[in-house]
């Protein structure tokens, strides 16, 4: 079979010419045409589902969360496997596709079983997602503090938000920069349980009030002299007094303020450590700051 082949090139050179010709114009054409990216849109089949359930314990999250949702999908055309994470407070559930199936398709059917999966009631709705190489950072900067003694570390977020995210922002082609690590001030609300229990007030009460006082409203719109001036209820707490001059409730024409139930004081907001506390959960943590830009 061989030697037959050999002897039609050698009996045919002519065409054997112009066929190698023909192939080394082509893969010519083909090399200058090649498009040449640093990050090329690459499509994994890969589909991940969080779902969030405020201050459920992991082992809580994996049998009322993470379980139900592997059932549901573990019969879904195409899938290779998969792995989930139960954390505190959230479950993440990742399905790996075999090459060649459509994911939109997958995507969508993921969504209607997630319609008629049984979740607690307190948990989020699971949210789908598709992993998206180009939404990783393309390059990580680390500010480390110098050896000064004490480190301000709200005064290094401070000064690396400045200096370093929003001069990354201004290049061409950064999508978004992240900021992680560092401290940001917030103010923290411990509750007296003695005084709550003579007043008859409950720490749920005490977050109503906060959550439905601590919020600027649009009032509206007022037309003077050919110009439209908007309206605005500004009552959003910047300070300490401002939490303490928060009503929590209103009987007989008396008032029960903050101010007589917590102490508010200002501080960092990875320092919590009273379970009396209403802040919410920190998402960052004392370390050197780190800031993420994406493409």
């Amino acid at each position: 079979m061989r030697g037959r082949w050999i002897a039609q090139v050698v009996a045919r050179p002519v065409t054997t010419a112009m066929v190698t010709l023909a192939l080394l114009i082509f893969g010519v054409v083909a090399a200058t045409r090649l498009p040449v990216n640093l990050l090329p849109d690459i499509s994994f089949p890969s589909i991940t589902i969080q779902t969030a359930y405020q201050d459920a314990a992991p082992s809580e999250v994996e049998t009322l969360i993470t379980r139900p949702i592997e059932e549901l999908v573990s019969d879904m055309p195409g899938l290779v496997g998969d792995e989930s994470v139960a954390r505190e407070s959230d479950s993440e559930v990742v399905l790996n596709y075999a090459w060649g199936p459509s994911i939109d398709r997958a995507l969508g059917d993921i969504r209607e079983k997630l319609d008629r999966v049984e979740l607690p009631s307190q948990a989020e709705r699971p949210i789908v997602l598709r992993y998206d190489p180009s939404q990783d950072a393309i390059m990580r900067i680390a500010a480390v503090p110098g050896d000064t003694g004490e480190v301000n570390f709200a005064q290094l977020r401070l000064e690396s938000e400045r200096a370093i995210k929003l001069e990354l922002e201004k290049l061409p082609g950064v999508a978004a920069v992240v900021l992680h690590g560092g401290d940001e001030d917030e103010i923290r609300i411990e509750l007296d349980p003695r005084r709550l229990s003579a007043l008859q007030v409950t720490p749920q009460q005490v977050v109503t009030a906060i959550d439905g006082d601590n919020v600027n409203r649009p009032g509206g719109a007022i037309d003077f002299r050919d110009r439209r001036h908007l309206i605005r209820a500004v009552h959003e707490a910047t300070t300490p007094a401002d939490l303490e001059a928060v009503v929590i409730r209103n009987e007989g024409g008396g008032s029960c303020g903050s101010e007589i139930s917590a102490r508010s004081p200002r501080c960092p907001s990875s320092e919590r450590n009273s379970p009396w506390s209403t802040a919410s959960r920190p998402w960052n943590s004392r370390s050197i700051e780190k800031a993420t830009p994406t493409r």
